[in-house]
């Protein structure tokens, strides 16, 4: 939906592509974005090429231009986020779970959390914490004081170095507008109160706006996203047009009522209906821990086998909400004679994925 509008506006002459921002979640959805613009005539149309990116590249590409401007110099990023926290820990316990206590960080970024104001925010947020809060702020303290002693900066501090730009110095702000005059953002459901913030320093009180997003799939309020943004959208944006897309294309009829029964008991009636076929009923089982939920999958898995054919785990995927679910589950399979392979990399390559997927081009 969002890149036929694109197409439309600029092959109607009612945007021009070079002042077209698209922005997306992932490196991957950007990548598909810009292949589908190719495919509608509008990735080198006359007008321009539209900028399509995540809001890290975004920033990354508005603060590199910005110092540039300025004749400054820019910030190393840190390449390994891992160490910088182990560092950071010290002695704590949490240097030796450096990723639980970078959830916590990232957490605080994304809401604009300073580490004074972090204990109150948990507070107020009813947030379990892998170690007690006043632990977690001193370590996010040390954190921030570890990445100005050695001169880099993460990518939350791109953004919050771009929002802060404009927020201080009008004409930029005007400049970045002029530049993105058209302002497109998919997935919104799942910006975070820092995105929110260059998403609407950009916007600048305009209302060529045109926002994808479904308030049921925001999954990421662990991380510090709020749908709550998404949903107030409405109230913010001046005249806004709302289109519903009541019709799912995708699940059965078993699957769709089992979402909306969920999302009742979660304070959201949805209007939502299934136009496939229906299917196999949904089953529900419930396990005591970690370790009982994974024999427990092998075990499922078996009384699947003898009806899938020859290769029956060919067509098997165990789909998990985070990788640290991962090795007891695929350890529980391996047990059990079920073969796994997982795309999972290792951790470290797994960082450097992450950075370069956020950081990733623009065009």
């Amino acid at each position: 939906m969002l890149t036929h509008r694109i197409a439309h506006r600029v092959l109607t002459d009612s945007a021009r592509a070079q002042h077209v921002l698209a922005i997306t979640f992932t490196r991957e959805a950007a990548s598909e974005m810009r292949r589908r613009l190719g495919h509608l005539g509008i990735s080198k149309h006359e007008s321009g090429t539209p900028t399509v990116g995540t809001f890290h590249a975004i920033a990354l590409s508005l603060l590199r231009q910005r110092l540039l401007d300025l004749g400054q110099t820019m910030p190393n990023i840190v390449h390994n986020r891992l160490a910088l926290a182990v560092a950071a820990a010290d002695q704590h316990p949490l240097g030796k779970r450096p990723r639980d206590l970078l959830i916590e960080v990232d957490w605080a970024h994304a809401r604009r959390i300073a580490p004074h104001g972090y204990i109150q925010a948990v507070k107020r947020e009813q947030r379990s914490t892998p170690t007690p809060p006043a632990e977690i702020a001193e370590l996010y303290k040390r954190y921030e004081t570890v990445k100005k002693r050695r001169h880099v900066v993460d990518l939350d501090d791109l953004i919050t170095r771009v929002v802060d730009e404009m927020h201080q110095h009008t004409d930029y702000a005007e400049a970045v507008r002029w530049r993105f005059r058209h302002l497109f953002v998919d997935e919104a459901q799942d910006m975070n109160p820092l995105q929110y913030d260059l998403f609407e320093a950009i916007r600048g009180g305009r209302n060529d706006v045109f926002i994808v997003g479904d308030p049921l799939q925001a999954i990421y309020g662990w991380n510090g996203s709020d749908h709550r943004l998404f949903d107030n959208l409405p109230n913010v944006l001046p005249q806004p047009t709302i289109f519903s897309l009541p019709n799912n294309y995708r699940c059965s009829p078993h699957i769709v009522a089992a979402a909306r029964h969920v999302a009742h008991f979660t304070g959201q009636d949805v209007d939502v209906h299934a136009t496939r076929d229906s299917g196999d009923p949904v089953r529900v089982f419930g396990f005591a821990d970690e370790a009982s939920e994974a024999e427990g999958i092998a075990s499922i898995l078996w009384r699947y086998a003898p009806t899938a054919g020859a290769s029956p785990w060919t067509s098997v995927a165990v789909l998990v909400r985070t990788n640290a679910q991962i090795p007891a589950i695929a350890a529980a399979l391996a047990k059990h004679g079920i073969p796994v392979h997982s795309a999972r990399p290792a951790p470290e390559v797994q960082a450097a994925v992450e950075l370069a997927a956020q950081c990733g081009g623009r065009h």
